[in-house]
């Protein structure tokens, strides 16, 4: 049985500064790694793709050394899931895919296809959003409330001796 490796390509995290000339620039954090890995990565005249996008700090999980102050992983499999779990019949990873599909879904591709976005993928802005915020009717509050009568508590709320703080982000 064949496994298949997956492709790792590094991330290099920089913060935009202006220049002497009032420009805009990215300025890698470190500087060392990056020219490390394009030496040993690429040939001379070999072209590459570069991307750049906003970074966003991943959701958090309540893990005291990065001081994180909430634990949104533990609100989704502690206080978010097991009810809908119940209620539906599901397992806990079924429940959670199939809350992706049914709430999260971003656009379709030119041959209709969905793209979902996972939990796991989520920032703390965008969790906050599809799962958390009941004003928003197509967030998983909101929709367990509708569809199956489900109450989820607040995040900040005390659930059967689990608590949660939200942690936000501008």
């Amino acid at each position: 049985m064949a496994t298949s490796k997956k492709n790792t390509t590094p991330k290099f995290y920089a913060e935009i500064k202006e220049n002497e000339k009032g420009e805009k620039v990215p300025v890698l954090q470190s500087r060392s790694y990056y020219q490390s890995y394009i030496d040993n990565a690429f040939k001379t005249g070999q072209y590459v793709t570069i991307t750049i996008k906003k970074h966003y700090r991943n959701r958090s999980t309540g893990n005291a050394a990065r001081n994180e102050l909430g634990n949104q992983n533990g609100y989704l499999y502690a206080v978010v899931l097991p009810p809908i779990s119940e209620k539906t019949g599901f397992t806990i990873d079924e429940t959670c895919d199939a809350l992706e599909t049914l709430l999260c879904k971003q656009y379709d591709n030119q041959y209709g296809m969905p793209k979902i976005l996972r939990f796991k993928e989520m920032t703390t802005i965008e969790f906050n959003d599809y799962v958390i915020d009941a004003g928003n009717p197509d967030s998983v509050r909101s929709w367990a409330l509708r569809e199956l009568e489900i109450d989820i508590p607040e995040p900040n709320k005390e659930y059967e001796g689990k608590g949660y703080e939200p942690e936000y982000e501008d």
